[in-house]
């Protein structure tokens, strides 16, 4: 903001017309104005990235008293950071086009001169456009063979502008080009739309947070032979009634996963992954959220678990599934319906839906991979295991991934889901609205990574800086990822079509060291 003269300064230029003025009238002294020399007379920055402005301030008579900028010219308005010296960072205004700065330097006589520098405010997207393609294709290169395809996006949210890009291809088996409309498996970034559902009836008054599966499940509810109380055994002692719905928000319950990622032979996705490969996909089991409980309980999962409820954050994918019962008995729908009646279609989210419960919308899911090595699986594995696969290539049936991993959906509707988390467009209710992004609990000893309400959350630094980034969404194992990052007041949405790579992380650091050494929407 321009920063008027204080009353120093009016006070200055009182007293140096006087004597000025005695001067005058019997000194034959001269005093000469300070000189200025600006380092760089015009040059651009981006919107709301920071510059600096700068020149070199010398006085013959070395009784330089003041220097002043002032912004002089421009539709908006900079912020500078210290007006008073020769050389000072400012933030470039929201608005582009062309803007003037002055500096004023005054002596103690009274003299003064001035210079200007002039500044192009230009668009974002003259930056991000070029940049982040590049850097896009970049990582696409470095990652051959194992990414299929890429699907990118940026959103500067106090500019409104999104870039969106895509490489590779979305079937490879045809040459399918990849674009940013195509859809992909979002993996665990379900559980926050799980958690949106959730939210949602907790507004419409079904239940509370600190509700217990008591109040929602009865023992009717569960597979034959197994009681509510089933769901949770530590030291010997059967608490499942006391689970709370916050506890399978934020994954405190302590039950184990019923996902074993190939390590567990029993396991859906074991039996799913090894049917595929065999050939006998047709006949493949498909989950429903019962045949999962079962699973689960058959499997021990619940029983002589580590910690007791509340205690520990134990990521896993069981919390979502019984997130996922306890919605469909309390709304009388099916999971996939009510997520598109309380969050899809109020939204617009209309590419959306969940994987092998429904039919697509539109395209199916591009391909993507999960590579199984000799080094990263140790065991006793069928030797048809080990290789790259590509999963809609092998016609794998993935149904049990549902509450915790079953949605697909593209970078455009992703986009709208987040900025409705993030703005309150969602959750209306204040105080439940401010519980979603604040409510967290550690997930490591350093205290630096949290889960929240279905939301992911880590604070940390950026080596070679020192600026705090705080970072909340959610990231799935098929390469996905939606984040929003502080102080830069971004969002980004990131797939990588392969289980396992970093191909999305790095365009993730990649983007936001780009971002701080221009300084974007960083205060002072």
């Amino acid at each position: 903001m321009i920063q008027p003269y204080t009353n120093k300064y009016v006070r200055l230029a009182l007293i140096t017309f006087t004597l000025n003025n005695l001067a005058a009238c019997g000194s034959n002294n001269e005093n000469t104005a300070p000189n200025i020399q600006v380092s760089t007379p015009q040059f651009s920055v981006i919107q709301n990235s920071q510059g600096t402005l700068s020149a070199t301030v010398s006085d013959n008579e070395n009784n330089l008293e003041m220097l002043h900028w002032q912004q002089v010219g421009g539709q908006a308005q900079a912020v500078i950071e210290n007006p008073n010296k020769a050389s000072t960072r400012f933030l470039a205004p929201k608005l582009p086009g062309q803007y003037q700065f002055r500096l004023t330097a005054v002596d103690k006589q009274g003299s003064q001169s001035q210079a200007t520098i002039n500044i192009e405010v230009k668009p974002v997207h003259e930056f991000a456009e070029p940049a982040l393609t590049k850097l896009m294709d970049s990582l696409y290169k470095m990652h051959q063979p194992l990414i299929a395809n890429m699907a990118l996006s940026v959103t500067f949210n106090d500019l409104d502008y999104t870039w969106q890009g895509a490489t590779g291809f979305a079937n490879v088996k045809d040459q399918l080009k990849m674009t940013p409309s195509h859809p992909f498996r979002v993996a665990s970034i379900t559980k926050t739309v799980t958690a949106a559902v959730t939210l949602k009836m907790i507004e419409m008054g079904k239940f509370d947070l600190d509700t217990q599966l008591s109040e929602l499940l009865s023992d009717s509810d569960m597979p034959t032979g197994y009681q509510v109380a089933d769901l949770h055994e530590h030291n010997g002692v059967k608490r499942g009634g006391e689970i709370t719905i916050r506890q399978l928000l934020d994954q405190s319950t302590g039950i184990k996963d019923y996902i074993s990622y190939l390590n567990d032979p029993m396991s859906p996705d074991y039996l799913a992954f090894d049917s595929a490969l065999k050939g006998t996909q047709q006949n493949a089991q498909m989950w429903n959220p019962k045949d999962i409980l079962k699973d689960m309980l058959d499997r021990k999962l619940t029983r002589d678990l580590q910690s007791t409820l509340g205690e520990h954050h134990v990521y896993s994918d069981s919390n979502a599934v019984l997130l996922g019962i306890v919605l469909e008995k309390i709304g009388k729908a099916p999971l996939h319906r009510l997520m598109e009646q309380l969050v899809f279609a109020p939204l617009a989210m209309d590419d959306t839906f969940m994987d092998f419960h429904e039919d697509n919308k539109g395209l199916a899911p591009v391909d993507h991979y999960y590579i199984f090595s000799k080094e990263s699986h140790e065991g006793d594995y069928p030797e048809y295991f080990y290789g790259n696969h590509n999963i809609p290539g092998i016609h794998m049936n993935t149904s049990f991934a549902w509450a915790g991993g079953g949605v697909v959906s593209t970078l455009e509707d992703l986009t709208k889901f987040y900025r409705a988390i993030h703005d309150g467009t969602l959750i209306q209710d204040p105080q439940l609205q401010a519980q979603w992004l604040s409510w967290k609990i550690p997930t490591n000893e350093q205290g630096s990574e949290f889960y929240g309400l279905g939301l992911q959350s880590a604070i940390g630094e950026l080596d070679s800086y020192d600026t705090q980034i705080k970072m909340i969404g959610h990231a799935g194992s098929w390469g996905a990822l939606a984040f929003d990052f502080q102080p830069y007041n971004i969002r980004i949405i990131a797939w990588d079509s392969q289980f396992g790579t970093e191909a999305h992380w790095m365009f993730v650091e990649a983007v936001l060291v780009s971002l701080e050494e221009v300084g974007y929407n960083k205060n002072f």
